[in-house]
């Protein structure tokens, strides 16, 4: 089972309300370098606790308390950085970009980018690491500056921002062949129509010409 901050695919699927017709086609994770320092302290913590042990229960009530406190502190400090890790990703459906930002415990940013939206994708890679570990950031602009995106530290963002564009093509060869779809339904429709009803998608017809002019 696929664990993400405690999340089963059915209660991501909630998180982002996904639709019906909608799937999920990838979820991205964000590298992010400092998390490796919060494990590492909070491992250091519990082992320490761990090595001291008998240390620490042989000194009394004062020893007993500070072994508790180190493994539990070592414990929260684990327990809270895997929460923010994985807690921070950008879900790719076949409809849109969902970003998830937990930049605290108790504090979840969720933005939402459809494809139609997406103005321009671009890849920042800074430093030698960066590139030889082929990992960066994507950026993502909107025709709505509130609602840019960027996921940071991923591997082979290139690749994540193909797939993206693939899936735009997509999306709108999608919406050229349901648009030519309804075309040729209304055509067959028309002689069925009644005159008042011809009059009526006549006006509204004569009212979209108007923005041609």
């Amino acid at each position: 089972m696929n664990l993400e901050f405690l999340l089963t695919p059915m209660s991501l699927s909630k998180k982002i309300n996904l639709k019906e017709d909608e799937d999920i086609v990838q979820i991205v994770k964000s590298l992010r370098p400092r998390y490796f320092w919060h494990y590492l302290i909070g491992l250091v913590l519990m082992f320490a606790a761990a090595f001291f042990m008998f240390w620490f229960l042989n000194h009394g009530w004062l020893g007993q308390i500070s072994f508790c406190l180190l493994m539990i502190f070592g414990i929260i400090i684990v327990i809270r950085t895997w929460i923010l890790a994985s807690g921070n990703k950008m879900v790719i459906t076949t409809e849109r970009l969902v970003d998830i930002n937990r930049p605290g415990i108790f504090e979840e940013i969720i933005s939402v980018a459809r494809y139609g939206d997406i103005k321009d994708m671009f890849v920042k890679k800074s430093g030698p690491a960066a590139h030889l570990l082929n990992q960066g950031h994507l950026i993502i602009e909107t025709n709505s500056a509130k609602t840019d995106l960027e996921v940071g530290r991923i591997r082979d963002p290139q690749s994540v921002q193909s797939l993206i564009e693939d899936i735009m093509a997509q999306s709108l060869a999608d919406k050229k062949i349901n648009k030519q779809t309804v075309y040729n339904n209304f055509i067959k429709l028309i002689p069925e129509l009644s005159e008042a009803e011809i009059c009526e998608m006549q006006d509204l017809i004569n009212d979209q010409l108007k923005y041609f002019n």
